[in-house]
């Protein structure tokens, strides 16, 4: 889930893209040399394009654990909202965005960009903020049940 690597020969923060939706579909297909099920064009949707979610879900497909192969993706993804959490206004945030896209806002979408829950991109010369996935999404929504 890391965002971004820093340090030893990299001077400058590296940003690490996602794939994009036909990206994350056509490596799964290819992968697994046939066209996807509902349920599986569903969880490549949720996986946002991130590597790690879609690596994951290749893997639990293959082995037919597709519903578990997220299990410590979600930890990891609950490891770094508990850890955010201490600041009120990062949690307060995440949720702002768990309704959707917004707006930029420089002192919390940076750090949460680094840890690796939120993408900004450039909209009509507007920088806007939405979470990285739709899984964050899952996994704010499901925890705070």
């Amino acid at each position: 889930m890391a965002g971004a690597l820093q340090g030893g020969l990299f001077p400058n923060r590296i940003w690490l893209n996602d794939y994009s939706q036909y990206e994350s579909t056509s490596i799964l297909k290819s992968v697994l040399s046939r066209e996807l099920s509902a349920e599986e064009e569903r969880l490549v949707q949720l996986s946002g394009g991130i590597p790690e979610l879609l690596h994951a879900l290749i893997w639990g497909i293959k082995n037919g654990a597709a519903t578990q192969s997220w299990s410590s993706v979600h930890r990891e993804i609950r490891s770094v909202i508990d850890l955010i959490g201490a600041r009120s206004f990062l949690l307060e945030r995440l949720y702002e965005l768990q309704a959707g896209s917004s707006d930029f806002q420089s002192k919390s979408d940076h750090i949460l960009k680094q840890a690796g829950l939120v993408r900004t991109d450039l909209i009509n010369g507007v920088r806007v903020s939405s979470l990285r996935a739709p899984y964050v999404s899952e996994v704010l929504r499901l925890d705070s049940v």
